[in-house]
């Protein structure tokens, strides 16, 4: 386990992920912290006071922020000042403050809300940012409040985090949504997107190219770029992720905090536990800091009761921290009362060595079973090796991807190539988040040699399946023999050919775009391995056209219309009532053609008649919220020279004249309550409205590859700001071109 280098504790409790710490004098680390009552800490072990007694004692000061906080951190924002400043997000507000002068730097307004804070610069600016995530939108700001960075994303941001994702020597804005997308984004555009099982909790930087993430359903682990490195999951939930050199070998490990009080110290590149310790309550946060200024930087973690420990990096391979031992009876390696830490390339080996025996003894023990069914057998059925449990040899499991227009589903259609039978087979879904669990269970009531696994993927994703299929020899075999395999599930699955049973009256709604230097073959090409055709495309000498269905439950089904004319240049028609689907057509033709810009008009009449009403309503919901906000600010006037009034009647004794301003304060309260009411409700709506608009606007902008995606959605920006509604939606529709 962990041995801490220093232990304190707070007087405050803590609230989840409201943990950071900044040098607000430009020299000493303080710790700064969130309650659940509205108030920033600031725990300043470097600033003593005299105590009432004699002696000193280490300074807490808090400032009231009287909201919930939702987002906390400290940071560098003016690049002219050598010294941290704090930045506190609310539902409603971003606000900046300055703890060495004691004063605002400014106090934003920001409608869409803030969920996520991070400081840092982003491609498209120079200077650094509060970088923060809301309703399905990012902003920053820089250290006058100005907003100097827009973009949207598929959903409310719940994590964010910079990391040079891509290698190119710069960092790379990394979000984390509510739609179980980790997206990288350079400057306003989306370069890289993966799905993941369950909405994204955490974000942090690990070294290059790799980066950790922590799921809400108590998963953890480290990409590489876009490919997941490993991956472990916890009954548990998380509540903090950092990376932090504690072995001293030069390269960070992954730390995770837990609800259940748990630290995790797990090796980057493998996910192995090497170090654990444990608080008495969840895990609130963890950031790093040289905190006693002694020229080594600690890893400080927070428990939500105020329990504070400061842990050291290993010096010269021993030291305060202890390594959790993979050796014979679960050793430690405990050396003279210290916790050793042996040398990485000596522990990982001995965990690899470990692992390969643990292995070889299963197998050993698996073939010592078979041994004695074989002494004890008949010779078993089939011609096997000689047990009655024995499957024929030769068995093999041959598959393929099929579309079930009865049941709406894609099956996975298995079938033995002797007489053996198909007791169950489980899939694994590699990527997560495709289906409603990572894994699936079919289990055959009949076994038998065949066996077809129904598949219904949620998103237009593609997604590599592990497959493992149960085979015994006869269907009361106790023994079963396990034939695993990878299956590509293609990314539009359940979209399926049209029959002749099937409506084919085209879709209201189309996109039209152009493709030059690029072969018409590579565009069937991509049609063939993106769909499971359940017939041969009609390809001609003037393009193809392909009619699709989704397998959707309801009669209402999504068509989607694909023709491709070849000409100069390839053009290409969408169509599809959906924007979403559109989109997802563009961005994986795109990603196989490798395009790296591509411009596109689209027509949505239905849902730019929805959109246009959502507009009305943003317009609607500001009146409101400045009418409302106006009204209270008038009321809370009344409510200060009423409480005057009735003080100065109490001092000069006249009660009756101070219970009739009580009575007129009370009803003036009443009706301060209810205006909060109303304007909290006006909130939402617009709350609600504005991740409409920003939803769209993400759509719109994934219509188009490269240079015209970014110019979309800064296009976009400008018009919501300038409230042109009609040139947005002529943006939306025309691109970033329909604006000048």
């Amino acid at each position: 386990m962990l041995v801490p280098a220093f232990t304190f504790k707070l007087e405050d409790t803590i609230e989840h992920k409201l943990v950071t710490i900044g040098k607000y004098d430009g020299k000493h680390p303080s710790l700064t912290f969130g309650t659940n009552a509205g108030k920033v800490c600031i725990h300043s072990p470097h600033d003593h006071v005299i105590a009432p007694g004699g002696g000193s004692q280490s300074q807490t000061r808090s400032l009231n922020i009287n909201k919930e906080i939702t987002s906390l951190v400290a940071g560098r924002l003016d690049p002219a000042k050598a010294y941290d400043v704090i930045i506190t997000g609310t539902h409603t507000n971003l606000f900046a403050y300055d703890v060495d002068k004691n004063a605002d730097v400014f106090y934003k307004d920001v409608p869409d809300g803030i969920s996520s804070c991070i400081f840092g610069k982003v491609q498209s600016v120079q200077e650094p940012l509060a970088i923060v995530g809301g309703n399905c939108s990012i902003q920053g700001f820089d250290f006058q409040g100005a907003e100097k960075f827009w973009t949207v994303t598929g959903d409310n941001v719940s994590a964010l985090a910079l990391c040079d994702a891509d290698g190119d020597g710069k960092n790379e804005l990394i979000v984390g949504s509510d739609d179980f997308a980790i997206r990288i984004f350079q400057a306003e555009e989306v370069i890289s997107e993966v799905t993941e099982a369950a909405k994204v909790a955490s974000l942090c930087p690990i070294r290059l190219t790799k980066y950790g993430y922590a799921l809400d359903n108590g998963t953890i682990g480290v990409y590489n770029r876009t490919s997941r490195v490993w991956r472990v999951k916890s009954k548990h939930k998380i509540r903090a992720l950092e990376s932090f050199d504690l072995d001293a070998d030069g390269v960070p490990e992954l730390i995770s905090g837990w609800s259940n009080g748990a630290i995790n110290v797990r090796n980057e590149s493998t996910g192995e536990v090497i170090y654990k310790d444990t608080f008495g309550s969840a895990i609130a946060g963890i950031v790093k800091a040289d905190y006693r200024c002694d020229g080594n930087e600690n890893i400080i973690v927070c428990g939500v009761d105020g329990e504070v420990r400061g842990y050291l990096p290993s010096p010269n391979g021993e030291g305060s921290a202890g390594v959790v031992g993979d050796g014979p009876e679960g050793s430690t390696g405990v050396r003279g009362g210290k916790f050793a830490v042996s040398d990485g390339r000596d522990t990982k080996m001995i965990q690899k060595l470990n692992e390969k025996k643990k292995a070889l003894m299963m197998e050993l023990a698996n073939l010592e079973v078979l041994a004695v069914d074989m002494e004890r057998g008949t010779g078993g059925s089939g011609g096997g090796l000689g047990g009655s449990n024995n499957i024929p040899s030769g068995t093999d499991v041959h598959h393929e991807l099929l579309i079930n227009y009865k049941k709406k589903c894609c099956e996975l259609s298995l079938e033995l190539t002797t007489d053996a039978v198909i007791m169950s087979v489980v899939v694994i879904d590699n990527e997560g988040g495709i289906f409603d669990t990572d894994t699936l269970i079919h289990t055959l009531q009949e076994p038998s040699s065949r066996a077809k696994v129904p598949l219904q993927p949620l998103k237009n994703v593609a997604a590599s399946l592990s497959v493992q299929v149960h085979v015994g020899a006869r269907p009361t075999s106790e023994s079963l023999f396990v034939f695993e395999f990878n299956v590509t599930l293609p990314t539009f699955a359940m979209f399926v050919l049209n029959d002749k049973e099937m409506n084919n009256t085209p879709p209201q709604s189309s996109v039209n775009f152009a493709v030059g230097g690029v072969n018409f073959n590579r565009v069937v090409d991509w049609v063939e391995q993106s769909f499971i055709l359940t017939d041969q495309l009609g390809v001609g000498a003037g393009g193809v056209q392909a009619k699709f269905t989704h397998l959707g439950v309801g009669d209402k089904n999504e068509k989607l219309w694909l023709q491709v004319k070849r000409d100069d240049k390839i053009k290409v028609k969408i169509g599809c009532d959906s924007m979403s689907v559109a989109g997802d057509v563009i961005q994986d033709l795109g990603k196989f053609l490798k395009l790296e810009e591509l411009e596109a008009e689209c027509n949505f009449p239905t849902e730019m008649a929805e959109f246009s009403k959502v507009l009305s309503n943003v317009t609607e919901f500001y009146s409101s919220r400045a009418k409302l906000t106006a009204d209270m600010a008038d009321s809370s006037q009344r409510v200060k020279a009423l409480v005057v009034r009735a003080e100065d009647a109490r001092i000069l004794q006249e009660m009756r004249a101070m219970r009739s301003v009580y009575a007129y304060l009370y009803t003036l309260n009443n009706s301060l309550v209810g205006e909060y009411a109303a304007r909290t409700t006006n909130h939402l709506a617009l709350l609600g409205a504005l991740k409409e608009v920003n939803g769209m606007i993400n759509r719109a902008s994934c219509l188009r590859i490269g240079r015209a995606k970014g110019e979309v959605v800064r296009e976009c920006r400008k018009a919501i700001k300038g409230q042109e509604w009609d040139k947005l939606e002529g943006i939306i529709c025309k691109g970033a071109g329909a604006r000048r």
